[in-house]
């Protein structure tokens, strides 16, 4: 790998002013092509409109929400307390580089673009590296970057042979300018990639699978309780990390809920599910299998399949621990069956799962339901709800097999930045102060500390404080005076005071720190033929979002800046500083 892949010089260089446009120009895209992408999606994992259709709009949900947050300032840096007087910590965040993303093909379009939208949206170059089993859809989320008018080598895109998957991701978590990989797909592949990734001291964010448990409670409402595992278990066949496995249901209302869920799968009779491939239907055979043999007793939307390749809604009744079916991720449109004697039977068998990704609460409790789902060893919790259940604005992600970090909103865009943090020290400060200083105990080319400037110069400032060598009107003051005062000051950070005043207009800076660079040699006060009162050259100008912070770094001139004359110039100058901050 060469070129800009690498190099990554055109979202980095680029402001969040301009990767914003280009992730807001997605979701048009996006709209404009659902169909042909639907159509796409069902013919390469034989998933129903449905699913289709989510995928459609969870996926403009994260497009949009992406470049809000970027809007919203969530990345920008911040200035916390340092210890040495005079000191300023600063905190900046910048992209890592290159970015690897390797999305399964279950939910192909949004698991793709949630792959690559987070790395780019914080400057970072993506390389996607799509599923033989939906290369289709991954093809068309890398063309649909394209469309939008990223620049060519910002996302790329590669697809290979199945057989040859270890051999290139291998090459690619190797190769020094990749510098994080997110995954997500089962846990098996997921600890391959670590390892490669431990060897390489790479980063990365595994979303892997799930054993996820609905817990129903004596109280909770039985008949939405069941509706919603049986509709967890079985959304685009149970192919989802947050399927349904498990429903651990306290004895007291257990009977009750076996009726209430038969009579949702009698509503569903019939149904069956094409899964991704054959592999995937005879492992899912084998659990209900090996679960009748050791006591299960199986109710399923068909009894007799007359199409092999279809893999029909099972119920699994009095599932336990001695069955495969109780610990292996299904990924079929399965659901077991558990009774438990309370609450903390249900919490302990959550907990002790090798996996920890979903989980559902079902309850009328609301409060009670809050302080069991702070017990669960589990990256969320659904209250009244299934555990299918992902948002754009929430993070999303899982514990011990179920992978580490977080996908997803503010959460998900930390994954692809590191800080880097600046601490500035305050130099000594020269002054040559004029007449006016002089009086003030400030000699002629006396070197004086920071503070001792500050000190002298807390107060407010006014006109008086600066004489002009004609009258300077204003309609709160008129002056004549004759002295200039001329000096050379380098200000490194000075303290802006609240209330503080320049010829009587009132200025109120709720702003951390000011870092201005006059430069001696160039430029002195009130030398200017035009009767400036100042003339500044700035290097570059960056104002932090929330107005906390102004700081000079190279690139941008202020100069030019003339008071004479005009209270009405100097109000303006006031409004536009002000509009730079706020």
């Amino acid at each position: 790998m060469t070129d800009s892949t690498i190099d990554q010089p055109v979202l980095h260089n680029g402001s969040q002013g301009y990767r914003v446009p280009l992730l807001i120009n997605d979701a048009p895209v996006l709209k404009n092509h659902q169909h042909e992408v639907r159509n796409i999606m069902k013919s390469e994992i034989y998933c129903d409109d449905e699913w289709a259709s989510i995928g459609v709009t969870t996926s403009i949900d994260l497009i949009e929400q992406s470049a809000y947050l970027l809007t919203a300032g969530t990345m920008s840096g911040t200035i916390p307390h340092t210890q040495p007087e005079g000191s300023y910590g600063l905190v900046f965040t910048r992209p890592l580089g290159v970015v690897l993303g390797i999305a399964p093909w279950n939910s192909p379009l949004f698991l793709a673009l949630r792959a690559v939208i987070a790395p780019l949206a914080t400057g970072n170059t993506v390389i996607l590296k799509g599923s033989e089993l939906s290369p289709r859809t991954h093809y068309f989320v890398a063309e649909l970057f394209a469309k939008a008018g990223f620049p060519p080598g910002v996302v790329n895109f590669i697809l290979h042979r199945p057989e040859d998957a270890p051999e290139v991701v291998g090459y690619l978590i190797r190769d020094p300018a990749v510098r994080k990989v997110n995954f997500t797909g089962s846990t098996q592949v997921g600890r391959s990639i670590a390892q490669q990734a431990g060897l390489a001291l790479k980063p990365v964010l595994l979303e892997l699978g799930g054993k996820n448990c609905c817990i129903v409670l004596k109280d909770a409402d039985i008949d939405r309780a069941a509706e919603a595992a049986l509709a967890g278990a079985t959304l685009n066949g149970g192919q989802i990390c947050m399927s349904t496995d498990l429903v651990l249901v306290e004895k007291d209302v257990v009977d009750e809920f076996r009726a209430e869920l038969t009579k949702h799968l009698r509503s569903k009779n019939g149904s069956a599910y094409r899964l991704v491939g054959l592999k995937s239907q005879s492992r899912v055979q084998a659990l209900v299998s090996d679960a009748e043999a050791k006591g299960s007793s199986a109710k399923a939307s068909t009894e007799h399949q007359t199409d092999s390749n279809l893999t029909p809604i099972t119920i699994l009744d009095n599932i336990h621990s001695s069955m495969d079916f109780f610990r292996t991720e299904t990924f079929g449109p399965c659901l077991g069956i558990v009774a438990v004697s309370n609450e903390d039977e249900a919490v302990k068998i959550v907990n002790d799962s090798d996996y920890g990704l979903s989980a559902a609460i079902w309850t009328r409790n609301q409060y009670a339901a809050l302080e069991m789902a702070r017990r669960l060893q589990v990256g969320a919790v659904h209250i009244n709800s299934s555990t299918v259940h992902d948002e754009a604005t929430l993070p999303h992600g899982g514990t011990k097999l179920s992978g580490f970090g977080r996908f997803g909103a503010e959460w998900g865009l930390k994954e692809f930045v590191e800080t880097q943090t600046v601490i500035m020290h305050a130099p000594e400060i020269t002054a040559d102060w004029g007449t006016e200083a002089s009086s003030r105990g400030l000699h002629d080319t006396t070197s004086v500390k920071r503070d001792q400037v500050s000190a002298e110069y807390a107060g407010p400032l006014s006109y008086k404080d600066l004489k002009l060598s004609r009258p300077w009107k204003t309609r709160h003051s008129v002056g004549n005076h004759d002295e200039i005062v001329r000096g050379k000051l380098w200000v490194s950070v000075i303290n802006c005071y609240e209330d503080r005043i320049l010829d009587n207009v009132y200025l109120s800076f709720r702003m951390a720190t000011l870092v201005a660079h006059m430069r001696s040699a160039e430029r002195q006060l009130l030398q200017s033929p035009r009767k400036c009162l100042g003339l500044w050259s700035f290097s570059r100008l960056w104002v932090d979002h929330s107005g906390a912070a102004l700081l000079a770094n190279p690139g941008f001139q202020l100069a030019n800046v003339c008071f004479a004359g005009s209270w009405t110039l100097s109000a303006l100058l006031v409004l536009v500083v002000l509009s730079l901050i706020l």
